[in-house]
């Protein structure tokens, strides 16, 4: 199971390349607002495959391979079929992430204040840093997992006297690196690096599904295995899986709810929301992101599939019985959840050959460190930003703030290694991504959306959500944990007369609604006066630069505003829009037509396993010509990138509210407008 020298080779090369990225793209970040959201100089292709690689780390690659170990077919469906039709419409409308730009804020806590008041803003650094930090904490565990499992690493090696653990080494030199390449530019050097990876992941993401294909997987032997699944909890027909545990229909259903609530409580991709050149740009970038997320899931179910075959099938009994061992040696070393997350990644480590090892941890590599750099940089930059500038009368130097910029993202990489080494994991991934983030997530859809959106809410309102919000998470925390050592069964719900496990996703739902019916009571009982100018927060209509090239949103019909497109879009873009509607509603249709006939009885599996080659045959296709298309346009993006660095960059554009606590009646004190490029 350990790697030839040429598949070294490979990962040695691609990580030099990428610190010499690093090293050359720091030097362009001389301001704050360069540090902080890359001056606001990023076009659309760079932000989608850059912003991309936020959600692409190696412990989210480990995610998907055990969602759809679990899920299967089924799991694809809900996520890249059922799902899609509102989020395209998210993302054509842009809705939040638009408004977001508009605002002009660095942080979406800045917003805050702008929207509410300076205590909301501290308020919302002070929550949303600390789940994400325990969010952000299993981060290096499982990275260092993965390493030690794929490469077939010893528990402890010497060096020179001396006895080391392999594990707490590994993370210190993966999260000193990463914040290596942050400390030198800042979100500079976490949009270019990530994007010089995103494209890479791409490329290499081809290249393993056609090693796979060609050389591994036999159809019939996939279809063998699938078969095997219960017919409750099947791995090929959606409407067959009321006894899949977690990844059922269920989990889907709550995260698209959390995908429209959410759209911008996820702080470790704010700095991307604030570093488009236009709204427009990034909503664009939001469009295309769509379409590369659906492509790198055909990714993961390759390889995931491949995974399925040798661990299953008669006919590689031997192989499955060696992968299994290893497995076992896992799990007595680090349980049975490190066992979970690495049953796939373990499999791959026997099936790929030479060469092929070397890119799939080229690829991990890459998505630790895009991934990794772009939390480090968001939640250093809240705790200075959210927390601390705002109790501080006066702005300090610029280059004060960025070393304390720097202080601050090494606090979290420290904190991140000691809760890696202290933690043990339970959940599977991203139920555990569920439960942590419910103490922010929760609370905080209510507040950012609404403030948005509804003019009448209020800084009590906001307040109350938080608060509400922070209180069912900490009590998620401590029902997920500890009711079955309680009560000897575990949590559960009734519904129209079904039980159905109290799992942290449905938790995270029930905060978020409980949450939002906060938010809108208080903001009810608590107004007094006009109602927010949001003219004046989003520079409409009298607030409008006199110069601005943005024009104000179209009053265009409800309709519309939510699936439609608006004059903003050029020629390219409504083509471009379009193309992707019918991608995303032809499957659609699709795939509900297929459940409603399985649901009559009228198809089976054999029915589902040829649409679902269909499906990945087409995902295969737009994989390798997404890749061409989102790479060539990133490329000309960042020479627009580096042009406009050079013209821009105001040392008063530094996140900071001038002024005092927005006021509810007449609007926001708004930041210096002359360092917005557009």
């Amino acid at each position: 199971m350990h790697l030839h020298l040429i598949d070294w080779l490979i990962v040695i090369v691609s990580f030099l390349a990428f610190a010499g990225i690093a090293m050359w793209s720091g030097r362009q970040a001389k301001s704050v607002s360069g540090f902080l959201v890359s001056g606001r100089c990023a076009g659309r292709y760079l932000l989608t495959i850059a912003a991309g690689m936020v959600w692409i780390d190696a412990i989210n690659i480990i995610g998907m391979f055990e969602l759809y170990f679990v899920g299967g077919f089924p799991a694809m469906s809900w996520g890249l079929i059922i799902q899609p039709p509102l989020a395209v419409i998210m993302a054509v409308s842009g809705w939040a992430v638009y408004r977001f730009r508009e605002t002009r804020a660095m942080t979406v806590p800045q917003y805050l204040e702008m929207r509410y008041s300076p205590g909301v803003r501290v308020s919302a650094g002070i929550v949303s840093w600390i789940a994400g930090m325990i969010n952000f904490g299993i981060f290096p565990a499982v990275s260092a997992h993965f390493v030690m499992g794929f490469c077939g690493l010893p528990k402890d090696f010497a060096l020179a006297s001396l006895t080391l653990p392999t594990f707490p080494v590994l993370m210190v030199a993966m999260m000193a690196v990463t914040l290596l390449f942050v400390f030198h530019g800042g979100h500079v050097t976490v949009l270019v690096l990530d994007f010089c990876q995103g494209f890479f992941i791409n490329i290499a993401a081809v290249l393993l599904v056609l090693v796979i294909g060609f050389t591994w997987l036999n159809w019939s032997e996939v279809l063998d295995v699938l078969n095997q699944a219960p017919a409750d909890a099947s791995l090929l027909d959606p409407a067959r899986t009321s006894n899949v545990k977690d990844f059922n229909v269920w989990y889907f259903v709550i995260s698209t709810i959390g995908m429209f609530y959410n759209r911008l409580s996820n702080f470790q991709g704010q700095a991307f929301d604030a570093a488009a050149r236009t709204p427009h740009e990034g909503r664009m970038g939001n469009v295309l992101g769509l379409i590369r997320w659906q492509t790198l899931c055909l990714f993961f179910m390759v390889m995931v599939l491949a995974a399925q075959v040798a661990l299953k099938h008669p006919a590689h009994a031997s192989l499955g019985q060696s992968i299994t061992a290893w497995l076992d040696v896992l799990e007595r070393q680090h349980g049975a959840a490190v066992r979970g997350q690495m049953t796939v990644s373990t499999a791959l480590a026997f099936i790929l050959p030479v060469g092929g090892k070397g890119l799939l941890l080229a690829i991990m590599i890459a998505a630790m460190i895009s991934s990794k750099s772009a939390f480090i940089h968001s939640f250093g930059s809240i705790f200075v930003q959210d927390v601390v500038l705002p109790f501080r009368k006066t702005s300090p130097e610029p280059a004060r703030q960025l070393r304390w910029l720097r202080l601050s993202m090494l606090g979290v990489t420290v904190f991140a290694v000691l809760f890696g080494c202290f933690y043990r994991q339970t959940e599977k991934i991203l139920m555990y991504f569920a439960l942590s983030s419910t103490l922010w997530l929760g609370g905080s859809g209510a507040i950012l959306i609404g403030g948005l959106y509804w003019k009448k809410g209020t800084t009590q309102g906001a307040y109350a959500a938080m608060g509400v919000g922070g209180v069912f998470g900490l009590a998620g925390f401590a029902l997920m944990q500890g009711w079955e050592k309680w009560t000897g069964s575990p949590p559960q719900l009734s519904i129209a007369g079904h039980a159905i496990a109290l799992n942290p996703q449905w938790w995270l739902l029930i905060t978020m609604l409980v949450s939002t019916a906060t938010y809108v009571g208080v903001s009810l009982l608590t107004r007094r006066g006009a109602s927010f100018d949001l003219d004046r927060l989003l520079h409409r209509g009298a607030w409008r630069d006199a110069d601005s090239s943005l024009d104000d949103e179209p009053q265009l019909s409800l309709w519309k505003r939510i699936c439609g497109v608006t004059p903003e879009f050029s020629t390219s873009d409504r083509r471009t829009v379009y193309a992707f509607y019918v991608w995303v509603f032809a499957w659609f249709g699709a795939c509900v037509i297929m459940i409603a006939l399985s649901l009559s009885g009228k198809v089976g599996n054999a029915d589902w396993a040829g649409f679902w080659k269909i499906y990945l045959i087409a995902l295969a296709c737009l994989l390798v010509i997404s890749t061409v298309w989102l790479g060539m346009g990133g490329i000309r993006d960042l020479k627009t990138m580096f042009r406009l660095l050079k013209e821009t960059g105001h040392a008063s554009d530094d996140g900071t509210v001038p002024g005092s606590a927005a006021i509810e009646t007449t609007g926001p004190i708004t930041p210096d407008k002359a360092a917005d490029p557009a």
